[in-house]
């Protein structure tokens, strides 16, 4: 499988993305084709940058987290571009480490154009979602139009514009059910949500795992010890991973 691995990152970032790209090596030893993508916010780039990445910063604005219709634009356009080279294009957040790609394999990115988990709001994940080479180009398309573009600033985050574009717009969208949050090999996890945190053996069996507290719904003043708990247990994670053969 020819999968693009896209990061959308900034500053803050980067001792998260340090760990996150290093599924790269795993996925390609299970025999797939791995290319790793940074697009990082120009007016607050990543002080260092991963080795054996493609790098690029961008200029639309991101609303704070990837939202708005300038931002999924840039986003859809990103997308279409990889889509020429790629079959899967999987966007993941920094704080996300993707374990395998068998939730993509028996999937026809012919027919299918997206492929993620829906914890809530019936729409997938942005923690880690892939969009099909076929339907990429088409969203892209989509989003030149008035319809699709006040239906961009409506939903306003980039995960339920993309999820509700494919699913409306496209259709046949694979949704994985993430109610209760389970380990399983077709879902992302969320470990910051399960309580008690489940063991590194159980998470390495899950499609992908992410690690930091989500911002909705929760204090600025709660970021800083959220992004430091995320490294600690993710670098844990990694490091574990690394030694299973």
């Amino acid at each position: 499988m020819n999968v693009a691995l896209v990061f959308f990152t900034y500053e803050a970032d980067a001792p998260l993305l340090s760990l996150a790209v290093q599924a790269a090596p795993r996925l390609r030893a299970q025999g797939h084709q791995v290319t790793v993508y940074v697009f990082d916010e120009a007016e607050h780039p990543l002080a260092t940058v991963p080795e054996g990445v493609q790098y690029t910063r961008t200029t639309f604005n991101r609303c704070g987290n990837l939202n708005g219709l300038e931002c999924i634009t840039g986003m859809a356009s990103i997308f279409a571009e990889l889509a020429t080279k790629h079959t899967w294009i999987l966007k993941a957040d920094c704080d996300t480490f993707v374990n395998h790609l068998r939730w993509l394999e028996d999937v026809d990115p012919a027919t299918v154009p997206m492929v993620g988990t829906v914890h809530v709001n019936k729409h997938a994940s942005g923690a880690c979602y892939a969009i099909s080479a076929q339907a990429a180009p088409q969203m892209a398309v989509m989003l030149t139009t008035p319809i699709w573009q006040g239906r961009a600033d409506r939903c306003h985050c980039e995960d339920r514009f993309f999820w509700n574009a494919a699913l409306h717009g496209i259709g046949g969208n694979v949704g994985h059910d993430g109610a209760g949050n389970t380990v399983e090999p077709t879902h992302l996890h969320h470990d910051w949500m399960a309580c008690p945190q489940h063991s590194f053996a159980e998470l390495a069996t899950a499609a992908a795992v992410d690690f930091k507290r989500c911002r909705w719904n929760t204090h600025p003043s709660t970021w800083q010890n959220d992004r430091e708990a995320a490294i600690a247990r993710m670098q844990k994670y990694v490091n574990f991973v690394q030694n299973l053969h």
